[in-house]
């Protein structure tokens, strides 16, 4: 079986950018709006930022729990509900299925071009220099607005309504992280970039 490679159009790669939520990205800023505007009645903003802390805690709780007893990871969405239900149910809100599921579509926005923009300026390079590497197609979509190549890894846990084939062909790559291999997928993207 040949090695896949990127494809050769445009300038050599000299930058990867890969998607870190929570390390590079504010992961507040897209969950305050929804959760201080949809429910009703509405969070204070002590209330939503006290609420998101406890979610996201709530949901690095319950993926190490999953770990430690050994079970398979689950569909992200799903943990970020049953996190949401029961710190709902603590505090005594009652909120629709269709809040609560606007506020769980909350950790999927939309990325801000203008977040990619800014790490090519500080690497002080071209768009198409660089390459963002993702398990999320929205991510990707948005680097690829602004000029970036695209490498996407295919997780069991991501992206579970997107249609991979059509993934597939959106991307300069397309790698399988599904093996449970060790590299699960990062030895490919190794291979892909001759390194």
């Amino acid at each position: 079986m040949s090695t896949p490679h990127l494809p050769h159009h445009g300038p050599k790669p000299k930058a990867l950018i890969f998607d870190l939520m929570g390390t590079c990205t504010n992961w507040q800023s897209s969950l305050l709006p929804p959760l201080t505007f949809q429910p009703s009645p509405a969070l204070s903003r002590r209330d939503a930022l006290a609420l998101a802390a406890d979610w996201r805690a709530g949901f690095f709780r319950e993926i190490h729990a999953r770990f430690e007893r050994g079970e398979r990871g689950e569909d992200i969405d799903v943990t970020h509900a049953r996190v949401l239900d029961r710190l709902l149910e603590e505090r005594g809100w009652d909120w629709g299925d269709g809040e609560k599921s606007k506020c769980v579509e909350a950790w999927h926005a939309q990325p801000d071009p203008k977040i990619y923009l800014k790490a090519i300026e500080l690497l002080k390079l071209q768009p198409e220099e660089c390459i963002m590497v993702a398990a999320h197609a929205y991510d990707l979509r948005a680097a690829k607005g602004v000029g970036m190549q695209t490498i996407y890894i295919h997780r069991l846990t991501e992206d579970l309504d997107e249609d991979m084939s059509l993934v597939e062909k959106e991307n300069d790559q397309f790698l399988d992280g599904t093996t449970g291999g060790e590299d699960c997928g990062l030895g490919s993207l190794a291979d892909v970039l001759d390194a």
